[in-house]
C-alpha cells in the first residue's frame, strides 16, 4: 500500500512529491533479523532522507513507519532528522503490536514517545487506535482504510465436483494454515467432501511439512501471484483466513477474495471486523478456535446458496469501500488536510 500511496495520481495532482524508496523486506519475520548490508543499506537511506529534508524543506515527511525490529530504529532516525529540519511527521501504519512492545521494557517506552511526539498518525482502522493510544493523542490519530484494484476472476461454468476451500498468505502457524487444516479433518471426519489449496510463501518449515503429510485431498501451490492468484480465487469455493498473527490489521488477502465474490471465513482479528460482518459478508470465528472454523466450514460446504449471497454481498461491499480509488481518495483528503497547515507555514517563512 505504501507504493499505492506515492505512485497516486491524486496525490502527486495535489503535492509535489519525491519519493525515496525504502527496501522492502523478503518475508514478515525478515524485519526482526538483523543484517549487516540491512544495516548499510538504512544508514544509506536516512542520509538520503537528510539531503533531501535540508535541501528541499518540504511541508512533511510521509513514513511508512515500522514499529519493531532494526527498521523501527531506522525509522527513529528518520523522525529525528525531520524534527531537526523542522518537518511535520505522518507516519502510515500497517501493523499492530505496540502496545505490546510499549509494555515490554523502558526502552521501548522512551523510544516510541520519542517517535510518536508531536507525529500525526494515519491508521487503517478506528479499531487500532488502543493499539497506539499510549503515544498517540486521539486528536492525531487519523483513519485511511486499505483499498485495491482488482479484476473479478472469470469463473468458468462449472459441473459437480467437490468443493475447493482456499488459503492465501504466507503460511506462518499463527496466520492460522493448521487451525484450517485441523478443522478440515472435523469436517472430513463429519462426511463433508472437499479439497483444501494452501497458497503462499512456507517460511516456517515445520508448517508445510504438515501441510504435504496431510492427504490426497490437501494441496500446497506455493507463492502466487497475478493470473496464478486470480485461477486460484475463481476456482475457490470458500476462502478461509483464521489468522491470529500479532501484526494482523486489514490483510489484503481478504480483500482480494472479497473482490473475487468469494464466500469467507476469518478470524475477528483486528481490523477484520471492518471487512467482514458476520453473517452479512462473511463468517467470523475467534482466532485458534478450530471447532468454530470446523462449524463455519461444514455450514458453508453444505450449503451452496448460502455461499453464493456471501460471496455477492462480499463483492458488492468491496466495491462500495475498498477500492485503490477510494483508497487514494481518503489518503488525499487526509495528507491535504494534515499538509495544507505546514504548507501555509512554510510559504510565510518563505517569505
Amino acid at each position: 500500500m505504501g507504493e499505492a500511496a506515492v505512485t497516486s495520481p491524486l496525490v502527486h495532482a495535489l503535492f509535489n512529491v519525491t519519493a525515496i524508496p525504502i527496501q522492502v523486506n523478503q518475508g514478515l519475520g525478515a524485519q526482526q533479523r538483523f543484517g549487516f548490508g540491512k544495516l548499510w543499506a538504512s544508514l544509506k537511506l536516512c542520509a538520503m532522507v537528510g539531503r533531501a529534508l535540508m535541501k528541499e524543506k518540504p511541508a512533511a515527511l510521509y513514513l511508512t513507519a515500522n514499529i519493531s525490529g532494526l527498521a523501527f530504529w531506522r525509522d527513529l532516525v528518520l523522525a529525528e532528522l525531520a524534527r531537526a529540519a523542522g518537518v511535520k511527521r505522518i507516519y502510515h501504519l500497517h501493523m499492530k503490536g505496540l502496545a505490546g512492545h510499549y509494555q515490554r521494557s523502558g526502552i521501548w517506552r522512551a523510544a516510541y514517545r520519542r517517535m510518536f511526539d508531536g507525529a500525526e498518525v494515519i491508521h487503517l482502522s478506528e479499531r487500532l487506535y488502543g493499539d497506539v493510544a499510549p503515544v498517540v493523542p486521539r486528536e492525531r490519530f487519523h483513519v485511511v482504510a486499505n483499498g485495491i484494484d482488482i479484476t473479478p476472476p472469470q469463473v468458468s461454468e462449472r459441473k459437480a465436483r467437490v468443493p475447493t476451500v482456499l488459503f492465501l498468505s504466507n503460511l506462518y502457524e499463527s496466520k492460522g494454515p493448521l487451525d484450517l487444516l485441523k478443522a478440515s479433518r472435523q469436517v472430513l471426519e463429519r462426511g463433508i467432501a472437499h479439497n483444501l489449496v494452501f497458497a503462499g510463501a512456507a517460511p516456517e518449515a515445520a508448517v508445510k511439512e504438515k501441510i504435504l503429510a496431510a492427504g490426497p485431498s490437501v494441496n500446497w501451490v506455493g507463492p502466487v501471484k497475478g493470473a496464478h492468484k486470480a485461477a486460484l480465487l475463481a476456482e475457490a469455493d470458500v476462502f478461509v483466513f483464521p489468522s491470529w498473527y500479532h501484526f494482523e490489521c486489514q490483510p489484503l488477502a481478504v480483500i482480494e477474495a472479497m473482490a473475487a465474490g468469494k464466500a469467507i471465513i476469518a478470524s475477528d482479528e483486528a481490523a477484520i471486523p471492518d471487512l467482514i460482518q458476520d453473517g452479512e459478508t462473511g463468517l467470523l470465528v475467534r482466532g485458534k478456535a478450530v471447532d468454530e472454523i470446523a462449524d463455519a466450514l461444514s455450514l458453508l460446504l453444505e450449503q451452496p446458496n448460502l455461499r453464493t449471497s456471501l460471496g455477492a454481498a462480499a463483492a458488492s461491499y468491496y466495491r462500495q469501500h475498498y477500492t485503490q480509488e477510494q483508497f487514494e481518495r481518503r489518503l488525499a483528503a487526509t495528507l491535504w488536510s494534515l499538509c495544507t497547515p505546514a504548507m501555509a507555514q512554510t510559504e510565510q517563512q518563505a517569505a
